[in-house]
């Protein structure tokens, strides 16, 4: 890795990694919200959007069709300290690219038509944050836990704040900020340090050094925040039909020695099966759906949060059992050894799995380049992650999780009967209590090598036992090895009176053994930073797993016993089942997700592919943990299954170690069936319908779908192609919604396969005042697609970003090999995404328009709309 100074004060760091075929480069611009005054609050959010209306020598447009063309994605984001531009491509675009983000760093236009225009998206925008439950807790959240400093208001601005916001404002801000000094430019992927710098130094180099920037600060006073001692309870009532809880106490900065220590405590607490928020509050009393605790450390001071899923109707219970919890760990029984080993195992595998890709490695140094550690910054946090002592967690717990300071956020539906002073009364009654406050405090005491070359990969299959097969990608280079191992099932299997069945069965699966109990079991995987879950969809059913190598047998052995020897525990079922019944609460809660729901019941009419992959609450609560385990064995045997996989050990002794593992197993070879299978509704005429479903939200969603095709259809890569026409910053729905006509924050295509049938569908978010004139547009330039075939440049932009994208979508193993054995069960080969780029590249404007001419009928369409 290569940090260097240009002469402007431009700092630059440079990582190669030839993994993939790919770069990332990141500008990271020390600006956000914070850095605002009373005179231009939203203008770092609005800037962020502007960067990319053109510069002095490319139009309007014209940067996001070039990152297009050569399949990349651009884009940003703005947070309370810094923002950041990301782009992603190939490596053979790595000119274009740098000198595309110069172009945008230093050259950006802010023209008024188009500020003018772009003011209305991101009033859009912040309408619809204001729609989603959990943008409105967190935004509560911060106004509570940062009163009265700058982090309390929102990032976006105020709908008044933007609507006041001048050109002027964001020029000055931009031409303020945006210097070469006050800038960070981060490079990863295939690419040699030399030849970077130099177009870095042709590009970036050349612009002047102007004026250095100073910040006023660099961390937020919390000293004088008027609810800082004694915390504070807000209840937030509203057309929501998933109560949620927020427990909130005041967290170190990111530079903070305890930052460590309490990432640590977080994981004993409130991350992972057997943390304690699970174990006791989810588990043993069944007081919350799911549960989770996580720090938030940003270099301005932080928030230690612990976020609930509940019930109403135990939502004070569960509110008094999570406090009682944090009181534990704080002053009666401290993380324990075990807790310790846990989550440093589970804190370094994630980081090696963050790293995984291009992108998520360049926003790993480019994070630690924020901070006094420089490069040193991911060196210094693994470290203290495995040297930090017992005494110093159960110290920083003690120090920042004081009871008596937690803030409490609630969301109910407006019928809800539970008030701020109920809350109170709750938090009074756990502080108050000598005997659990007053206990004596238990003590405890108690590399990679780098190649610039990447070493050749090798791609093949094998028989393991009948009905079983292997499919293993050798990749000597690999630091995680990762599995998928599946067979057909999912919707496609299911009736109305056990629709969620796969997803259930899923769900419990990896979850214990006749061999291990579920704590042993989870215990194995967790310990060595390993995960290890089920899945299903609406053709497939299976197990994922992922772990460091030197793990890899027994964690394979591990999941043979999930598969050959499951035990579905009551305590485990009674868990998830609350899981699923919150997640289909949640959905309820999102306009968007209830109206592409309502497309996927009309479009498939009598095929299982309508139901929601969860279930619905009637099927779910005809389900137990007996009938799930017999199901699932019963079903089991009855067909072939796939292991993909991708790791460093060597074919033949991956091969070996299988045969050895599974000889036991004994199924079926022949393809299963399943009611779903029949196609004859294929031929039934889909009458068109138009609804409206009446939700109290700020903004109207709407959806515009048609029947798609199958997998199988040789009319697939034609119309992945129209869809990205359609789609994409430099696409006809962006392009017309958005940007021409200011209708929309968010707008895009939607395209679905399945081995029977798919969907097409648009959505968009608009006000009620626009709907009608969205709902116009929308139909306009998707259905100009079946009678005009697109422009040759359209098509070659869409293709160019469709292989770009495929190739960066697969630089993880575990998509890799998710996809090699999802497309083998399906019927299509695992070698489906080696072949998938040159079918695109066959595509002509000739076959998009007599895709769209035979699948985009207006006739047989469906528009729905939720809203007011």
């Amino acid at each position: 890795m290569i940090d260097e100074m240009l002469d402007n004060g431009l700092e630059v760091v440079l990582k190669p990694n030839h993994f993939s075929q790919t770069v990332a480069i990141q500008l990271w611009v020390k600006v956000g919200s914070l850095d605002e005054t009373e005179h231009n609050r939203g203008a770092a959010h609005f800037l962020e959007h502007m960067l990319f209306k053109g510069t002095k020598k490319r139009g309007v447009g014209e940067i996001a069709a070039l990152v297009e063309e050569c399949g990349g994605e651009i884009n940003a984001y703005t947070t309370f300290d810094h923002t950041v531009i990301h782009l992603t491509l190939g490596s053979t675009h790595l000119s274009l690219g740098i000198d595309l983000l110069a172009d945008v760093f230093g050259d950006s236009q802010i023209l008024e038509a188009e500020f003018a225009k772009e003011k209305e998206v991101i009033i859009e925008e912040i309408l619809r944050s204001q729609d989603s439950p959990g943008a409105t807790v967190g935004r509560k959240v911060f106004s509570l836990a940062f009163e009265g400093t700058e982090a309390a208001r929102p990032i976006f601005g105020t709908l008044d704040s933007v609507k006041n916001l001048k050109k002027e404002d964001v020029t000055k801000f931009y031409k303020h900020w945006y210097v070469p000094s006050n800038a960070i430019l981060v490079v990863v992927g295939a690419l040699e340090v030399n030849s970077t710098l130099d177009l870095i130094r042709k590009t970036f180099g050349t612009m002047p050094s102007r004026s250095t920037v100073r910040r006023g600060r660099t961390e937020i006073d919390r000293s004088n925040q008027s609810g800082r001692n004694n915390g504070q309870v807000s209840v937030i009532k509203g057309d929501f039909q998933q109560p949620r809880v927020e427990l909130v106490f005041a967290g170190p900065s990111l530079g903070h020695f305890d930052t460590v220590a309490l990432d640590l405590a977080a994981f004993a607490l409130g991350t992972g099966e057997l943390s304690r928020l699970n174990r006791k509050v989810r588990d043993e009393l069944g007081l919350v759906q799911s549960i989770g605790a996580s720090l938030y450390a940003p270099a301005f001071g932080g928030l230690f949060e612990v976020s609930a899923f509940v019930k109403e109707e135990q939502l004070l219970d569960a509110i008094e059992a999570i406090l009682r919890e944090v009181i534990k760990i704080r002053d009666i029984e401290p993380m324990t050894i075990d807790e310790l080993s846990r989550a440093r195992a589970n804190i370094s595998a994630d980081r090696i799995l963050r790293d995984e890709t291009v992108d998520g490695e360049a926003r790993s140094i480019g994070f630690g380049m924020l901070t006094r550690h420089k490069m040193l910054f991911d060196q210094v946090y693994s470290t203290l992650v495995e040297s930090m002592p017992l005494v110093a967690i159960t110290g920083a717990i003690r120090r920042w999780l004081i009871p008596e300071t937690v803030t409490v956020v609630v969301l109910v539906n407006r019928s809800s009967k539970v008030s701020e002073i109920d809350v109170i009364q709750t938090l009074r009654k756990v502080n108050e209590n000598p005997a659990i406050r007053d206990h004596p405090v238990r003590t405890d005491s108690p590399k990679k090598s780098q190649n610039p070359t990447e070493k050749v990969s090798t791609l093949s299959d094998y028989e393991i036992i009948p009905g079983l097969r292997l499919v293993y990608k050798h990749h000597p280079e690999s630091q995680i090895f990762s599995l998928t191992a599946a067979t057909e099932g999912g919707l496609r299997g299911e009736t109305d009176k056990n629709a969620g069945l796969f997803n259930a069965m899923a769900a419990m699966l990896a979850t214990a053994t006749t061999v291990d109990d579920h704590e042993s079991f989870v215990n194995k995987i967790e310990g060595v930073g390993a995960n290890m879950e089920g899945f299903s969809g609406k053709d497939s059913l299976g197990v994922q797993l992922q772990c460091l190598p030197e793990n890899m047998p027994e964690m394979i052995s591990l999941l043979k016993d999930a598969i050959l020897y499951p035990e579905f525990p009551k305590e485990q079922w009674l868990t998830i089942s609350r899981e699923i019944f919150q997640s289909i609460e949640t959905q309820e809660d999102s306009p968007a997700g209830f109206c592409l729901r309502k497309i996927q019941e009309f479009i498939y009419q009598q095929h299982p592919y309508r139901y929601p992959i969860m279930g619905t609450k009637e099927s779910v609560l005809g389900f137990n943990e007996s009938q799930l385990k017999q199901e699932f064995v019963k079903y089991r045997d009855q067909g072939p299954w796939v292991i993909a996989a991708v790791g460093p050990m060597e074919a033949n002794q991956m091969v070996h170690l299988l045969r050895e593992i599974f000889a036991e197993w004994r199924l079926k070879p022949e393809m299963r069936t399943f009611p779903g299978d029949r196609a004859c509704h294929l031929m039934e005429k889909l009458p068109r319908q138009a609804i409206k479903f009446t939700k109290d939200r700020e903004q109207t969603h709407i959806g515009f779908g048609f029947k798609g095709i199958p997998w199988g259809d040789s009319d697939r890569y034609a119309l992945d192609v129209l869809t990205n026409i359609l789609g994409g910053h430099s696409g006809r729905l962006f392009q017309a919604l958005r940007e021409k006509e200011s209708l929309a924050y968010t707008v895009s295509p939607i395209l679905s396969y399945g081995k029977v049938m798919g969907i097409i569908a648009s959505y968009v978010a608009t006000s009620p005042e626009k709907a009608e004139k969205a709902l116009a547009s929308l139909k306009s330039q998707v259905l100009e697609l079946r009678d005009i075939a697109p422009h040759q440049d359209e098509v070659t932009r869409a293709k160019n970003y469709i292989i770009g994208s495929h190739e960066m979508s697969l630089q993880r193993g575990d998509a890799q090999s998710s996809s090699m054995a999802l497309m083998e069960i399906y019927g299509y080969g695992y070698r489906d995404h080696l072949s998938y780029p040159e079918e695109i590249r066959k595509i002509t404007a000739d076959d998009v328009l007599r895709v769209g001419a035979r699948l985009l009928q207006l006739d047989e369409s469906v528009e729905v709309m939720v809203g007011k």
